[in-house]
Formats: structure tokens, sequence, C-alpha cells
């Protein structure tokens, strides 16, 4: 909502019953890691903010900060396993990688690239959509890349079934 909307709204909030108030939540316009706290980006449409009602797996939402590069691991997968993982960037830009780190390899070992993107949030199909297939059994990880960030924090919302 407009911010003078809300303004409006608090100004009367103040005389309804605590519990009353304590059901009302205003958003502003863009606030998706607000709304992400009532409702799953897997439920919400691409059009709302979320990775659309289709998408298979629970979400996860991962804010990383400037100058940081974060693995997220998706679970272990097995030879000639496939899959599918979605992806979103909320605001600006944010390097990632989707990439499968073998079973056995030393803990400092880079993994092998399956994809890797640059994703942006205002491109005309927001919600990225990768098929991947494991070569050998290991672990899937999606990489964030922010390092190259001095100031601005990425959020990424990203899928998977595993």
């Amino acid at each position: 909502f407009p911010a003078i909307f809300v303004t409006f709204i608090n100004a009367f909030t103040i005389f309804m019953p605590a519990k009353t108030r304590s059901k009302l939540v205003f958003l502003g316009e863009g606030d998706f890691e607000g709304l992400y706290q009532y409702i799953p980006p897997e439920q919400l449409s691409v059009q709302d903010g979320g990775l659309g009602v289709d998408t298979v797996g629970k979400a996860k939402v991962e804010t990383v900060s400037s100058g940081e590069r974060r693995v997220v691991s998706l679970g272990q997968v097995t030879k000639g396993q496939k899959g599918e993982i979605r992806a979103r960037v909320l605001f600006y830009e944010a390097p990632v990688k989707l990439a499968l780190k073998p079973t056995g390899a030393a803990e400092d070992a880079e993994p092998e690239t399956l994809w890797e993107k640059e994703i942006k949030a205002d491109q005309e199909e927001p919600v990225e959509k990768v098929a991947w297939e494991a070569s050998q059994a290991g672990e899937l990880v999606f990489i964030i890349d922010n390092s190259a960030s001095y100031f601005r924090s990425r959020t990424v919302v990203l899928s998977s079934p595993l």
C-alpha cells in the first residue's frame, strides 16, 4: 500500500481493540520478505512475487549480504537423477550457479557447474526454471555470489523438490 494509506490506517487502529489490531498487517509495495512470513513463495503466483503456484517443493528465501558468497544445500542426489529448480531475485540482480559436489570430494573442492546465470529482478520472465541431471552422486548446491557488491544485499527465492 502507499505510505500515506498506511499512515492513515495506523491513525485509526489506535481506537481498535488490541486483539483486532493484531489481525491486521499492512505491507509496503515490493515487501516480498514481509509477505513470505504469511504466505510461502511457492503458493504465490509469479505476478504476486512468488515462484508460481505449480512449484514443486518448499521454497527457501536466502538474503546474502554485500561481499558474501553463499552456498545453499538443496540435498543429496544419485547418479542420473533429474529435477527442476526455480529461482527468482527480488531486487537488482545476482550471479547464481547450480552445482554438484561429488560424494567423497574434498571439502574445499570446487563443485561441478550444472547451470550458471546472472538473474535480474526486472527481466521479462522473473522466475528461472532450470532442469538438471546429476552426472554422479553427490550434493546439489545453489551458489549465490554477492562478493562483488559493496553496499547491497541480494535476496533470492528458490525451490527444489529434494
